[in-house]
């Protein structure tokens, strides 16, 4: 039987600051763009949640769509989420339920203050269905918790120390350079 040759993560780090490099030279601009986005990364094990609940919201409306449509989406949004944390899936402000078993708009009932504003926002019920369900998550892990997210990385792991040892703004984007190096190699 043969084994399969699995680098360890100093191999992993060294291919990646060489593909980074390459890339450097080949897309300056957008190396530049994945930085500053990797500047905003945050550790959610030690950052308040009102800070994590901005990001989480936000997910949804950045699934597989355009950043312009997205970004949109997020303007129209934003006047709604200021206690968003605390009221989306509560009956009285704004409560979703999804009654069928598609991701169609006709699959969810909106309930409560909120619904006509939301609902004439023109964006999926798919997507603001998500969002709800993520608050009232978070919302059941804040109980006398002023970290909720703390549990996400286990106390052999740090995130800062990792990214301070490796020298990178961000390890998860590795994927995301290998994978735009290897759509600009298969362009040229």
């Amino acid at each position: 039987m043969s084994r399969i040759n699995i680098p360890n993560i100093d191999q992993v780090v060294d291919e990646y600051k060489i593909l980074e490099s390459k890339l450097k030279l080949k897309r300056p601009g957008e190396i530049y763009e994945a930085e500053q986005l990797a500047d905003n990364v945050i550790d959610p094990s030690n950052t308040p949640i009102e800070k994590v609940w901005r990001c989480i919201w936000e997910k949804p409306l950045y699934a597989n769509t355009r950043v312009e449509t997205a970004d949109k989406w997020i303007t129209k949004l934003e006047p709604y989420m200021k206690n968003s944390l605390n009221t989306w899936g509560e009956q009285e402000d704004l409560l979703i339920t999804k009654k069928g078993s598609s991701g169609k708009n006709i699959d969810f009932i909106f309930e409560g203050n909120l619904k006509s504003e939301i609902k004439g926002l023109s964006i999926s019920y798919a997507r603001l269905y998500s969002i709800q369900c993520a608050a009232i998550s978070i919302r059941g892990m804040m109980t006398n918790n002023l970290y909720p997210l703390s549990n996400i990385m286990n106390q052999n792991y740090s995130f800062k120390k990792m990214m301070k040892n490796y020298n990178l703004k961000g390890l998860f984007l590795i994927n995301y350079f290998l994978l735009f190096l290897l759509f600009l190699m298969s362009v040229d």
